[in-house]
Formats: structure tokens, C-alpha cells, sequence
């Protein structure tokens, strides 16, 4: 098991709190309330997808991707995959 330190987890706290994650999470939820505004439910679900590729894309890039491995047990596009998973269900 990898030595996890106050370093690493600070790492993987910003790579959890980012920007691309941030707009993930808005974009997923208009797409809840699609349909209900402005956007029609195929437009929400398209732009879902749009946000996803570019956060899974970011991600790969991150500086902070191997110590949020180290933390979470995973890279943080299929940690957050995973959990866009259980919301869709």
C-alpha cells in the first residue's frame, strides 16, 4: 500500500474539487430538470456526454491524477464515471 501523506490527500481534495468536475455536476443536473427550462431532454443529455468526454479527457492530464490514485484506489475519470453511473440508475 502506498504511503499516503497530508501532501496526497491535499492533491486529491483539488483534483476532486475541480473545475471540470464542477461543471459535470451542473451540467448534470440541468439535465434532471430537462425538459422543465430551457433545454429539451435530448439537448441535456448530449451536452452530458459533451461534459463528460472533456472532464474524462482533462483528467488524464491532471497533475494531481496519481495521488488521487494513491487515495481513491482509482484514476479520477472512472471514479467519477462510476459515480455518474449510480446517478443515471
Amino acid at each position: 500500500m502506498a504511503l499516503i501523506t497530508e501532501h496526497v490527500r491535499d492533491n486529491a481534495k483539488k483534483c476532486k474539487q475541480c473545475v471540470l468536475q464542477r461543471v459535470r455536476d451542473f451540467i448534470k443536473y440541468k439535465n434532471k430538470m430537462a425538459g422543465k427550462g430551457i433545454f429539451a431532454k435530448e439537448t441535456a443529455q448530449a451536452f452530458n456526454k459533451g461534459a463528460f468526454m472533456v472532464a474524462k479527457f482533462g483528467c488524464n492530464m491532471c497533475p494531481y491524477r496519481d495521488d488521487f490514485k494513491r487515495v481513491y484506489g482509482m484514476t479520477p475519470a472512472d471514479y467519477f464515471a462510476e459515480e455518474q453511473l449510480k446517478i443515471e440508475e
